[in-house]
C-alpha cells in the first residue's frame, strides 16, 4: 500500500503521468515491432528492415494516423521502408537511431516535420523521402554528416531548399555540430546524444597536432579559455574576455588585449605591439 501511495504522490508532484501503450503489433517488418502510446509517440524496434507499403492506407498504424505526433526508430533497425510514415501530417518530431542506413522512397512524405538529423551511416535517401508537400511546411533545421554533404547525398534541394547544418567527429571522439552559417551549434558526446537533443558537454579543449591545448570551449562553442604559445617559449593563458590569467615559461611578449572575441564565430586573436 505504501508503494502505491508513493507512486501517486510522485505523479502529483511532477504533474506528468507515464505514457500508456494504446496499440502495437509485429507486422511492420520480419523482425520488427511497433508501439503507439497515448501521447502520440510511435516506436519502431527490433532488427533489420521495416516493410514498404503501396500507400498510407496500407500502414499497420493507419487507424491512428491522426494521433501520431512523433516517431522513434530505435537502434537495430537498419532501413525505413517505402511510405512508412507517408501522410502522417501531425508528426513533428523524428528520432532515427545510428543503426539506420537507408531511408526509402516517400518514407516521410507529407508529414509535418521541420527538423531532422540524418544518421551518420545513412547511404541511401530515397526519392521524395522528405518531399515538402500537403500540410508540411519547409524544413527549418537539417543536419547531415560532413561526408553526406560532400558526397552529395544530402543536398538543400532534397529538404525543400533548407540550408544544411553539418556535424563531424572531433579527434577525440566528440561530435561537433555546426549551424548552416558555420558557427558551432553544440558539442556533444556522440550522435545519439545530439539526435535526442541531449545536453552538450561541459567543456571541450581544442588541441594542436602535438596535443597542446589551444582553446577551451563551452558546450555551445563559446570560448572559455585560450592559450598563446609565444616565440620565446612562454605560454600565456587568457580568459574569455582576453584577460591574462596565467603565464608559464619565459617572460611574455608585450601584447594588447584580445582584439576579437566574436560570439558565434569562435575566434580569438592576439595583436602584438
Amino acid at each position: 500500500m505504501k508503494k502505491v501511495l508513493w507512486i501517486l504522490i510522485g505523479m502529483m508532484v511532477t504533474g506528468e503521468a507515464l505514457a500508456s501503450v494504446i496499440a502495437s503489433g509485429d507486422n511492420c517488418g520480419p523482425t520488427c515491432h511497433w508501439e503507439l502510446d497515448d501521447k502520440g509517440h510511435i516506436t519502431i524496434s527490433g532488427a533489420g528492415s521495416t516493410y514498404g507499403y503501396p500507400n498510407a492506407l496500407a500502414l499497420p498504424w493507419t487507424d491512428y494516423r491522426h494521433q501520431i505526433t512523433s516517431v522513434e526508430v530505435q537502434n537495430g533497425i537498419t532501413s525505413v521502408g517505402q511510405d512508412s510514415f507517408q501522410g502522417l501530417k501531425n508528426v513533428k518530431e523524428v528520432y532515427l537511431a545510428p543503426s539506420v542506413t537507408s531511408i526509402n522512397n516517400s518514407a516521410f512524405r507529407g508529414t509535418g516535420i521541420t527538423s531532422i538529423i540524418i544518421p551518420p551511416q545513412v547511404n541511401n535517401l530515397g526519392a521524395g523521402a522528405w518531399s515538402v508537400s500537403w500540410a508540411q511546411s519547409s524544413f527549418s533545421e537539417v543536419f547531415c554528416s560532413s561526408t553526406q554533404i560532400t558526397s552529395g547525398l544530402c543536398t538543400s534541394e532534397k529538404f525543400g531548399g533548407a540550408e544544411l547544418g553539418k556535424y563531424e567527429n572531433t579527434d577525440d571522439g566528440k561530435l561537433m555540430v555546426y549551424n548552416p552559417d558555420g558557427s558551432i551549434k553544440g558539442i556533444y558526446i556522440d550522435y545519439a546524444t545530439f539526435s535526442q537533443h541531449g545536453n552538450v558537454v561541459d567543456s571541450y579543449t581544442k588541441k594542436d597536432e602535438e596535443g597542446n591545448p589551444l582553446m577551451v570551449y563551452d558546450g555551445y562553442g563559446q570560448i572559455k579559455k585560450a592559450y598563446v604559445y609565444n616565440p620565446d617559449g612562454s605560454v600565456a593563458t587568457y580568459d574569455k574576455n582576453g584577460k591574462l590569467i596565467s603565464l608559464t615559461g619565459k617572460k611574455i611578449l608585450t601584447v594588447d588585449e584580445a582584439t576579437s572575441l566574436v560570439s558565434g564565430k569562435n575566434t580569438f586573436s592576439i595583436k602584438y605591439r
